[in-house]
């Protein structure tokens, strides 16, 4: 099989290739997935976790940088070789009447998705700082991706 990619693309597909290989190689038993959902296997604890890892121009129309963290990911995490931050995006999108309230609403999903995990200054820091550093910055990224659940999970017990 033959893939030409043009030079546009190019950069982001190596961009999507190269983040994927650095959290393999910390996490190790990851590897790639052959089908649906996602393009890559994750084995934790005797348990097989999928993950999509992208460069993706849109999501459903939309720029990724918008779209990527309410998108429908049917995937246990996301690797997205784009640079920035999601939530400042979105942020900067919202109008102005918005006015956020303690209390989510029902149709707040942010927390429930995959753990999502892209460019960031952070994770460029880690790459320059080593495997170390690397695997302590994705060690954070994922207790604070459990955490809002384990906290969920301690206040249900202690109701009953």
């Amino acid at each position: 099989m033959q893939v030409l990619v043009g030079r546009s693309k190019l950069k982001q597909i190596i961009g999507g290739t190269a983040l994927s290989l650095a959290i393999a190689a910390v996490w190790g038993q990851t590897s790639p997935r052959g089908m649906r959902p996602g393009n890559l296997l994750r084995q934790l604890a005797g348990n097989e976790h999928t993950g999509h890892g992208c460069a993706p121009d849109r999501i459903l129309g939309k720029r990724p940088s918008l779209s990527a963290d309410t998108h429908n990911w049917q995937t246990s995490f996301v690797l997205l070789a784009l640079e920035g931050s999601l939530d400042l995006a979105r942020k900067a999108e919202a109008p102005f009447a918005i006015v956020e309230a303690g209390q989510p609403s029902l149709a707040e999903t942010t927390g429930s998705g995959p753990m999502m995990m892209w460019i960031s200054r952070e994770l460029i820091d880690a790459l320059a700082g080593g495997v170390g550093a690397l695997k302590a910055l994705i060690e954070e990224v994922e207790r604070q991706y459990t955490l809002p659940m384990l906290e969920a999970i301690e206040r249900l017990g202690e109701t009953t």
